[in-house]
């Protein structure tokens, strides 16, 4: 079993906890493994952020399967 999350503030607006826009942090966890990666843009712009995030995450959960084997 595999499970992988992702948390950020994507930006264009004010996050309630005070994180700044553009990170993200993703997790993969399997059997006997786990995975952590964050990103930092630097950027406001939602749309890109979220694309990122997304890259980044879905990144992290083919090299930790890669890794796996």
């Amino acid at each position: 079993t595999w499970g992988i999350a992702e948390s950020g503030a994507a930006g264009a607006s004010k996050h309630p906890l005070g994180v700044h826009s553009g990170r993200s942090v993703a997790a993969v966890v399997g059997p006997d493994v786990e995975r952590v990666a964050v990103i930092e843009t630097g950027s406001d712009d939602r749309i890109a952020n979220m694309e990122a995030f997304t890259r980044n995450a879905l990144g992290l959960l083919e090299a930790t399967l890669n890794e796996a084997g």
